[in-house]
């Protein structure tokens, strides 16, 4: 094994809100001092290898906090870093032009309350002006690889409708049940991973959120997601973007692609949060006059 040199170490502690983040040297080592008692979190990163937490001896697993006393040492909490996969490829577009600044993500799924929830994981590349991109440090596990391009411009949250491409997965469908899956082992580097962006005719959804006393929210966030039959139990669920509610109660979901959604609303968390949710059908129009209104 190699010494790891430079890797950056997170110690964390919710219940002192206090964080430290000190890097090992050339030998491997690190030293945190002067720590308060008190429960700690502590993790290890560097770019291409898995990013663990202390006590994981591989990725989703559980981490095991560190319970300091006042005056205590502990001399050994050691990791050991695996070198992560990798996914290479690149993206086109109908035409077999090479597409850049496509935002490239790979996603495993996760049960959910019955659903299976595409989740991202933090692990995605922009591709270059040749199309192509390079996602590492991957656990092993399997994927699914998506590419999408936002709207461009200044004033794209003002177009009613663009052309643009829809949300793509590999190896080129919109649908996710009829996307390939990519099996990562460790280490493993799977290259041409490519595929096309489907071009579609894109547009936004504006409304206003009301809350249970019929009046307007001041902030919050919306979320689109959609819904999909897996070939597993229950169904698979993407997002699909998002926005934040403005002052005035009003929201817009831009870049949207045609296909039946559900639009949710979340507003501060606490006993003062509310949500709604209702199902909305995207065409080739604005939808507009969408009123959420919230219930606790």
């Amino acid at each position: 094994q190699q010494r790891g040199r430079r890797v950056q170490v997170r110690a964390m502690s919710a219940e002192l809100r206090e964080s430290r983040m000190p890097s090992t040297d050339a030998q491997g080592r690190y030293e945190l001092r002067d720590l308060p008692a008190g429960r700690w979190q502590l993790s290890a990163s560097k770019a291409g290898y898995i990013t663990l937490q202390y006590g994981q001896k591989r990725a989703f697993e559980s981490g095991r906090p560190i319970e300091l006393g006042e005056g205590e040492t502990m001399t050994r909490a050691d990791f050991a870093l695996p070198r992560g996969a990798a996914v290479t490829g690149r993206v086109m577009d109908e035409f077999g032009d090479p597409i850049a600044g496509a935002r490239v993500v790979v996603m495993p799924y996760q049960a959910f309350q019955g659903s299976r929830r595409l989740v991202p994981t933090g692990f995605g590349d922009q591709t270059d002006d040749t199309g192509a991109y390079r996602v590492y440090g991957v656990a092993p596990g399997d994927y699914y690889v998506s590419a999408t391009v936002r709207a461009q411009g200044m004033f794209a949250d003002e177009a009613a409708d663009t052309t643009g491409y829809a949300p793509t997965y590999y190896p080129g469908t919109g649908n996710v049940a009829e996307a390939q899956r990519v099996t990562l082992g460790l280490g493993q580097e799977i290259t041409n991973i490519t595929f096309a962006l489907l071009p579609t005719r894109t547009s936004r959804i504006t409304g206003t959120v009301i809350d249970s006393r019929g009046e307007r929210v001041t902030s919050g966030f919306v979320m689109l997601e959609e819904s999909f039959e897996s070939s597993g139990p229950g169904m698979m669920i993407m997002s699909r973007g998002g926005g934040r509610v403005r002052p005035d109660g009003s929201f817009t979901v831009s870049n949207v692609s045609p296909g039946s959604y559900t639009l949710m609303v979340q507003t501060g968390p606490g006993p003062d949060g509310e949500s709604a949710s209702t199902p909305v059908t995207v065409g080739n129009e604005e939808l507009t006059a969408i009123n959420l209104v919230k219930s606790t």
